[in-house]
């Protein structure tokens, strides 16, 4: 009883009164190319609440960490304002795996039969199942718009490789297929689009980009 109290909570306090969820995920291009190994990276997952000052704030921060498993290591990051928009943070960890992985959020390492690298991305069915089931008992559901879902890449492997964004955002600048080199050092903001945001929510592991 007190769960379902606290998961009716939760969604009235986010998901019934705002709309936004954002993911961010921080990738190091070595763990992507260099490696089969399951390997954790950090990510942030911030949704729109009312206020940061709100009095029902704690409470609203302890049931959107009963979503996570404890894998995933999910700390409350802070609240911040973004213009208008109040956002409640969660520092987790996904994971970069080439074949099975039970993180939360995982990335999958995968090659075309061209002999090409390109990454995928995947919600643990467990997770979206603790998620939808507390949209359901409020008869909501997470609109494919509203998710923004970003990666910060990092180039951190001696030869250069050339990315290629299947459709979204590089640094800003938007298109499909987009492309850019990038050399050692070089660090790129990608964001990406509805469709890909609808796939991830529907378990269809999209693929996000090309990286060669």
């Amino acid at each position: 009883m007190n769960y379902l109290i606290r998961a009716s909570g939760l969604i009235t306090a986010i998901f019934l009164s705002a709309c936004r969820v954002d993911v961010t995920a921080d990738l190091y291009s070595e763990d992507l190319l260099e490696s089969d190994s399951n390997i954790r990276f950090p990510a942030i997952l911030e949704v729109e609440v009312p206020s940061c000052t709100s009095s029902d704030i704690a409470a609203t921060e302890e049931n959107l960490l009963s979503i996570f498993s404890s894998e995933s290591d999910a700390e409350i990051s802070g609240c911040r304002e973004d213009g208008f928009t109040s956002l409640l943070g969660v520092s987790f960890d996904g994971e970069i795996a080439s074949e099975e992985s039970e993180a939360d959020l995982t990335i999958f390492r995968t090659v075309n039969d061209a002999g090409n690298n390109y990454f995928t991305a995947a919600l643990n069915p467990n997770f979206r199942n603790r998620m939808n089931r507390l949209l359901d008992e409020n008869m909501q559901e997470l609109e494919p718009s509203n998710l923004t879902f970003r990666i910060h890449l990092r180039h951190d492997v001696d030869e250069p490789s050339d990315l290629l964004l299947v459709s979204g955002w590089i640094d800003g600048e938007v298109g499909q297929y987009s492309t850019r080199e990038l050399e050692k050092r070089d660090g790129v903001r990608l964001r990406f689009s509805n469709v890909i945001s609808d796939m991830i929510l529907k378990d269809k592991r999209p693929a996000l980009f090309f990286l060669n």
